[in-house]
């Protein structure tokens, strides 16, 4: 082993930290927790169906279970609608730079979600309302997130959602090109 990865495990087991492991079913999951485990490198908290998940030396929480599921449910959905809006603006200004398509998570963005000011988006960038494809494909991401979480559907898509993207086709042109 590495003299680097042997350090790293080193400062590791002086100073023990708490890893929260998504997906524990997942049998690359729980092989790196046993792995994790025996070799002292840390605390793990796996997220999973206990039924399945036997990792001992590990806590195992069921996320569907939990005590503070809908709390953390809902904060996980304001916290991935943000991301999922800049993810897309971002793939569209990517491709209209580079002609190179990239395909984000989801597209969209919450009016209640917007905890910057509006004015701080660049007139590059075009808010509008979702278009029955842009609904469509919104439903899509979020029957598996609310069959997951335990979440309503209805509950989420009675919010007002707008789409962000390039206002032009080039929206950083003015970057690269004297005005």
């Amino acid at each position: 082993m590495s003299d680097f990865l042997n350090r790293m495990k080193s400062a590791a087991k002086a100073d023990l930290k708490t890893i929260v492991l998504p997906e524990g079913e997942d049998p690359r999951t729980i092989v790196a927790a046993t792995k994790i485990i025996e070799e002292g490198l840390a605390k793990l908290v796996i997220l999973g169906n206990p039924d399945e998940i036997n990792v001992p030396g590990a806590t195992v929480i069921d996320p569907r279970n939990a005590e503070k599921h809908e709390e953390y449910a809902q904060k996980f959905a304001e916290l991935r609608a943000k991301k999922a809006a800049l993810q897309k603006a971002l793939a569209d200004a990517i491709e209209a730079c580079t002609g190179t398509k990239v395909d984000p998570a989801s597209l969209t963005l919450t009016d209640e979600d917007v905890s910057f000011p509006k004015e701080n988006i660049s007139p590059n960038i075009k808010v509008t309302a979702l278009t029955d494809a842009d609904r469509q494909e919104l439903e899509g991401y979020l029957k598996k997130y609310c069959k997951y979480f335990g979440v309503s559907m209805d509950e989420i898509m009675k919010k007002p959602f707008k789409k962000l993207a390039p206002a032009t086709s080039r929206p950083y042109a003015n970057l690269y090109t004297p005005n």
